[in-house]
């Protein structure tokens, strides 16, 4: 009869959130880092993983680096005394006094995979290509595409102080950690506490929650918005990954929480509003199903919470290419993705009526009081748009507020035509790009474009009249009278090029690229001389 492992005893998130950092230090210090880590066989190179024996045969060695990947990547047991000299001070006490080493008869072995990402550390579950760990159905992932996506596109609050910062499903707490610099306060939850034991070893290793960090966080239990509900109307910044994949239930929490469809994303956005404080945003990286009308579902959700939205769909998939993609990331071997397999997947769509699946992000926003005539009679608005997400791009809440102040304005009109007379300037951080295409043996140079900074990238292509347009729009200059300065190089017909001055500028205040100087917010409605 084999003994009981010591893994079996799950562990706690209960207590204060260790001090990690000195680990962290430590493991930057003798080189666990991608680099090394792919090198060793810890990390897939090029997506491919090395078979199990040989990452274990690239770690022998009692060297620092070598002993520390054998614990935290490999998940392999390891002499006490040696680990304790790999760690230095203050050592393997403060890693079993805090649950993320455990004892295994005369060795020690780690709960938890120490995974880097950017120039922080986060505890994960070991991956089945390095470990025989059978995979427990409250697997706590690493940090991914989407948990990226959602990092990129959460709306910081614009002063940390007083403000309030929530993270519904923490996983492994990445976005705690991403929200910290930004809220005085930040409450993470979720629905597994194997998960806030995770995440709270992950807030250690980032200084989260540790004095005498800026921020504190606390974790706490529950599904959805139920353990947060104190925090109704006083949140600033809501932000959510969860798990929104849409097929057979595969057992495991982090993937499905057992509600058909597209339930949890849809509960999470009817729930949000009543949580936001006025100002406040709530971004949702989510999948969601529909048919033709691929933002029905969404706008539907939203119809009756007086908010603002935007959802931004990266890409679409049919249900089999979907089904296909999610047995991969389900990491279910080849020889048993078979007919009868992907059958029950369709029987599934089939049943809900599920033709096609959307990946993407809902940003909602309950706005702010009214406070001018104008806004007071204001319509909540629902913008949808297919663009691409631009992974490099850092967080984006600069750019999604401008997005949502200027549709706000555009949707305060009374009629399109009086934004000839709204005093616009170009969005802080807007690049033109100007490219060369062989054409005919030759090089000639493209139409110029512009584009945002941050992580929704898309461009928009300029000619000279727009160019010049640009450049007249100085925050003092009303749009009319930016055209009338440059009307011969339009063509000269002045009816017609306001019309298309108007249009041009709509085109760019709906993706953020142009702002209302603040004069106009007020005084939009009214002609100027």
């Amino acid at each position: 009869m084999s003994r009981p492992s010591p893994l079996d005893v799950p562990p706690s998130f209960a207590g204060p959130i260790p001090d990690l950092a000195w680990l962290a230090r430590r493991l930057h210090d003798v080189g666990y880092v991608p680099e090394n880590l792919r090198r060793l066989g810890a990390l897939p190179s090029r997506s491919e993983w090395v078979p199990r024996f040989e990452a274990r045969a690239r770690c022998q060695g009692d060297d620092p680096l070598r002993t520390l990947v054998r614990v935290f990547s490999l998940g392999m047991p390891e002499d006490p005394g040696r680990l304790d000299d790999a760690l230095g001070e203050p050592g393997l006490e403060a890693l079993l006094d805090c649950g993320i080493i455990v004892p295994d008869g005369d060795l020690a072995l780690s709960r938890a995979w120490l995974a880097p990402s950017g120039d922080h550390f986060f505890a994960r579950d070991f991956s089945p290509h390095i470990t025989t760990r059978a995979t427990d159905a409250a697997l706590v992932l690493g940090v991914g595409m989407a948990s990226l996506m959602a990092a990129h596109l959460t709306v910081h609050p614009l002063d940390p102080a007083g403000a309030t910062a929530l993270d519904i499903g923490t996983g492994q707490g990445f976005q705690a950690v991403q929200l910290a610099p930004h809220a005085e306060r930040v409450v993470a939850t979720d629905l597994s506490p194997r998960a806030l034991a995770f995440a709270r070893w992950s807030l250690g290793l980032c200084a989260v929650g540790t004095r005498p960090a800026p921020a504190s966080c606390e974790l706490r239990l529950g599904a959805f918005f139920e353990p947060a509900l104190d925090l109704r109307g006083t949140c600033d910044a809501i932000t959510s990954n969860p798990p929104f994949m849409i097929g057979p239930d595969p057992g495991v929490v982090a993937f499905s929480n057992g509600l058909p469809g597209d339930g949890v994303t849809e509960r999470i956005a009817r729930d949000a509003p009543a949580m936001l404080r006025e100002g406040g945003y709530c971004t949702i990286v989510c999948n969601w199903h529909h048919d033709d009308d691929w933002a029905a579902r969404p706008r539907a959700w939203l119809a009756d919470s007086n908010c603002d939205a935007w959802l931004v769909r990266t890409r679409t998939h049919d249900t089999r290419a979907y089904a296909l993609a999610w047995l991969a990331e389900l990491d279910t071997p080849n020889d048993r993705i078979t007919p009868d397999l992907l059958a029950q997947w369709a029987e599934y769509y089939d049943r809900m009526g599920i033709s096609a699946i959307s990946f993407g992000a809902l940003i909602i926003r309950k706005p702010p009081t009214p406070t001018t005539p104008t806004t007071l009679a204001r319509k909540p608005f629902f913008r949808a748009d297919t663009l691409d997400w631009n992974q490099s791009g850092g967080n984006g809440s600069a750019h999604i507020r401008r997005t949502f102040d200027a549709l706000s304005f555009l949707n305060a009109l009374p009629d399109i035509g009086e934004l000839s007379h709204a005093r616009l300037v170009p969005a802080p951080g807007l690049a033109v790009e100007r490219t060369t295409v062989l054409q005919g043996g030759s090089w000639r140079d493209a139409r110029p474009s512009i584009k945002p900074s941050g992580p929704l990238a898309y461009s928009t292509v300029l000619d000279d009249g727009a160019m010049d347009l640009l450049a007249r729009l100085d925050g003092r200059t009303p749009l009319v009278s930016a055209v009338e300065a440059i009307l011969g190089d339009l063509g000269g017909n002045r009816d017609a090029a306001r019309a298309w001055a108007v249009t041009f500028a709509r085109a760019l205040l709906e993706r953020g690229l142009l702002v209302p100087a603040p004069s106009s917010t007020a005084t939009h409605g009214k002609r100027q001389a």
